[in-house]
């Protein structure tokens, strides 16, 4: 019986259920669902509750995610606060925008559904997804940076503190550039090679992080050599 709206919605009995089983069981449960929230839906035989909460994770992430960057795009160029409302009321609103971007322009990220447990949901979906052959490739993304906020010791906080890797990469990327470091060779791939450790630029640190294959496509250069 996997529920939705969080903290809040528990306290106000209002969650959003769905609810996977026998009909019949889920007609003898309804007293109780009713205490619980506001909207029970039943979703279909047993475990399907539990694939409706897993796709209910994938869209929550991945947009909190793109309010993240939009609100550090925004605040970069114009009033935050002003262009959120305006976007609120179009196509891009969305109860994210509505109930979460306030605590993400005052940088409040008091749990109401912490990381570690979006990661966990994260992992659910993304094993049902590799079951049922499905490809989510935003949703791998949206995944793994969740992952990273939990492995950098911030699991406790709001999910929505994906807006702190948004900024962590922005300051990043707003460093300067050095000189571009010489051609490197396969060896030289570690970060912390003692020839490159206080050397690296952005754009070495950088294609550090490539994947293999594309380091290799990399470093063959246009011409295949």
């Amino acid at each position: 019986m996997p529920r939705e709206r969080g903290r809040t919605g528990a306290i106000e009995g209002t969650l959003s259920i769905m609810v996977g089983g026998d009909e019949n069981d889920v007609a003898a449960a309804q007293p109780v669902f009713r205490a619980l929230g506001s909207t029970i839906v039943h979703v279909g035989g047993s475990g399907a509750g539990q694939t409706g909460k897993a796709a209910t994770q994938l869209l929550t992430a991945g947009t909190i995610e793109l309010v993240a960057e939009a609100i550090v795009f925004l605040e970069a160029h114009d009033d935050a606060t002003t262009a959120l409302r305006a976007l609120s009321g179009g196509l891009a609103g969305s109860a994210v925008i509505d109930r979460r971007a306030p605590d993400k322009l005052t940088r409040k990220f008091t749990p109401g559904f912490s990381c570690d447990l979006h990661h966990k949901d994260l992992g659910i979906m993304m094993s049902a997804a590799r079951a049922a052959g499905v490809v989510v490739p935003l949703g791998a993304v949206a995944a793994q940076l969740m992952a990273a906020l939990v492995a950098q010791g911030r699991g406790e906080l709001d999910n929505t503190a994906l807006l702190g890797l948004v900024e962590q990469e922005r300051e990043f990327t707003a460093q300067p550039l050095h000189a571009p470091c010489e051609r490197p060779r396969p060896r030289l791939l570690g970060l912390h090679h003692p020839a490159r450790r206080h050397h690296a630029s952005p754009v070495w640190q950088r294609f550090c992080w490539l994947p293999i294959a594309r380091r290799a496509k990399v470093m063959r250069g246009p011409d295949g050599v």
